[in-house]
């Protein structure tokens, strides 16, 4: 009896204070507009009913622990609120907003996101004017923003300057942001700027660790304003869904997603999610960029999945692509590591046509690099569309220079043995005007995959003989191809079960003086006649057919036929035959 008498006061105690704190949580308090708020504001744990409007009339408030508002008709205007509070949520309506689209909202929407984790807009149309900092909208904490179908005009009375950023998601040793979900809204960007304006103007720059953003849309209607849309400079997840963004700046910089990479996340990789969205995208810079910055001091690992979005260039502007990796650093003894892996599904690449414009261009794909770290790049296309409908332009003067576009552009520049690519395009389509793959001077190394495609191009071209580092390894499988320029890649080459078919009847074999390539081709067949043929460099055998002079579309040389192929050296402006081939074939063709 005496050890049970304790726990019941014990019990009781316990109870009692839970009553007190229920009594105290449901205590409310009704705000008195024509008295000074700050005084009434004495009590921490209390709700505080504000039912009429209450004019600060520019002051500064402190708001007590642990209360909560509940705005009942009225609202809190003209002042500054600080501190948090513990409502579920705050609306901007509640703080001042009008709504209409014309009023400034811009304090209102400040004031919800400074004071609570989620700001629930009312499906109006808000103006953003205003700003007293370099950001419009800072995130130093966990937030969410409930759009509920709202609009967020931009008008051209917002200041813009140098590098400025409407949501700004900040992480550093003062700050901690780890979640942050944006939903629901729109954004309206009507700010022109002249086309000099070297700036940058992003919607969303991302330093904080998760971000979820579905279901926003953002349109540009404002010229040279060099819009970004979503820039990541530090994030270790950010998940992209169901966003539609139009972003046709015609400036010189700008895009739709910009992964400027300044420090590795602690926890390892950075990874990048898009689905189902919908960008057009015109301007000169590209419209997803995977990047590290020169600031960059330490490895950089990237991982992204782009799925079932669509991607489209009107080409008003000369462009250099829908997705770029790119690392300029140099890491000097330091050599850093540069890793990224990309998976591409189900999306469709449309590149428009523009007469106006005839030198416009629009990449699928490009790969640069122009420092000197151990880079490690991999993409792969699963069951995607591309269709460039792009211009295509040709010079074909004394030095038949090439001239053209391409979708696929491989790494270049100062290329290492440490370095590898690959570039794998399976289960899709593809239609160009202009070729299909390209390699820039100075060095490729390169794994080329092509299995179950059909292309539709004027030439395949890779081209990568007058390097001494490295080689592009192509397989090609279960493809139909049609091509303009019967033209092989510049490496080594296996091709199996695949119908070329041309308005030639025999295929440009490109080889090289310096590397010793091979080539072979099984079960493959062009317009029809049956190919197979294993052809490699050897040093003494060689077996000619005849010598002729052959007019290529784009190069007029000397070339040997040889069972149907035509062999020539790989660096097309150069017109001597190798004359260390072996062959072995069973295709007599001629040209028509």
């Amino acid at each position: 009896m005496r050890r049970i008498l304790p726990i019941i006061f014990v019990l009781a105690v316990i109870a009692g204070l839970f009553f007190v704190s229920k009594i105290d949580a449901k205590e409310k308090i009704l705000i008195d507009p024509h008295l000074d708020l700050q005084d009434q504001l004495s009590r921490s744990g209390v709700t505080y009913v504000i039912d009429s409007d209450v004019d600060l009339a520019g002051k500064e408030i402190n708001l007590p622990l642990n209360c909560m508002l509940d705005f009942e008709g009225g609202s809190i205007r003209n002042g500054i609120i600080k501190g948090s509070v513990n409502n579920d949520y705050l609306c901007p309506e509640w703080f001042g907003a009008k709504g209409d689209g014309v009023s400034d909202d811009t304090e209102p929407i400040r004031q919800c996101i400074s004071m609570s984790k989620k700001v629930k807009l009312q499906g109006k149309t808000y103006c953003i004017k205003s700003r007293n900092v370099h950001d419009v909208f800072l995130v130093d904490h966990d937030l969410e923003i409930d759009g509920s179908g709202a609009t967020l005009v931009l008008p051209d009375e917002l200041y813009v300057d140098y590098n400025s950023s409407i949501w700004l998601f900040h992480n550093d040793e003062s700050k901690d942001v780890k979640n942050d979900y944006f939903h629901d809204f729109n954004i309206d960007v009507r700010v022109t700027k002249t086309p000099d304006f070297k700036g940058n103007f992003y919607m969303f720059n991302l330093f904080s660790e998760n971000i979820r953003i579905s279901n926003v849309n953002v349109k540009n209607d404002g010229k040279y304003n060099n819009l970004n849309a979503f820039t990541i400079c530090y994030a270790k997840d950010v998940e992209i869904r169901n966003c539609n963004v139009e972003n046709e700046s015609l400036s010189s910089i700008g895009g739709i997603l910009w992964v400027m990479m300044k420090d590795r996340p602690a926890g390892g990789r950075t990874h990048i999610s898009l689905k189902d969205c919908q960008f057009i995208h015109d301007a000169k810079d590209e419209t997803v960029c995977f990047s590290s910055s020169q600031v960059n001091k330490t490895d950089c690992d990237i991982k992204f999945e782009v799925s079932d979005c669509v991607f489209t260039s009107p080409n008003n502007v000369k462009g250099s692509g829908f997705i770029i990796l790119y690392d300029n650093r140099d890491g000097g003894d330091a050599m850093y590591n540069y890793r990224i892996d990309g998976r591409v599904e189900n999306c469709k690449f449309l590149s428009k046509r523009n007469a106006d414009k005839s030198d416009t261009d629009r990449r699928v794909l490009a790969i640069q690099r122009s420092g000197n770290t151990r880079a490690s790049w991999n993409v792969e296309f699963d069951n995607c569309e591309f269709y460039d409908a792009s211009s295509y332009s040709h010079v074909n003067g004394d030095n038949n220079k090439w001239s053209c576009n391409y979708l696929f552009g491989l790494p270049s520049y100062k290329v290492g043995k440490d370095n590898s690519y690959s570039i794998k395009i399976i289960r899709s389509k593809i239609k160009t005007n202009n070729s299909v793959f390209n390699a820039y001077t100075g060095g490729t190394a390169a794994d080329i995959v092509m299995d179950g495609c059909e292309v539709e191009c004027k030439a395949l071209r890779l081209s990568n003989a007058n390097s001494d580092l490295n080689v592009a390894n192509v397989k090609v499988h279960k493809c139909m191809i049609k091509t303009e320029f019967p033209y092989s890649f510049g490496g080594n080459e296996i091709w199996s079960d695949s119908e070329i078919t041309s308005s030639y009847d025999f295929f440009l074999v490109p080889f090289s003086k310096k590397l010793n390539l091979k080539k072979q081709f099984n079960k493959c067949s062009v317009n029809g006649n049956s190919l197979r043929v294993d052809v490699k460099n050897g040093e003494k055998e060689m077996h000619v057919k005849k010598y002729c002079t052959w007019s290529h579309p784009i190069y007029n040389q000397k070339t040997e036929t040889i069972d149907g192929i035509l062999a020539t050296d790989a660096f097309p402006r150069n017109a001597n035959i190798s004359k260390d081939l072996i062959i072995k074939g069973s295709l007599n063709v001629s040209k028509k």
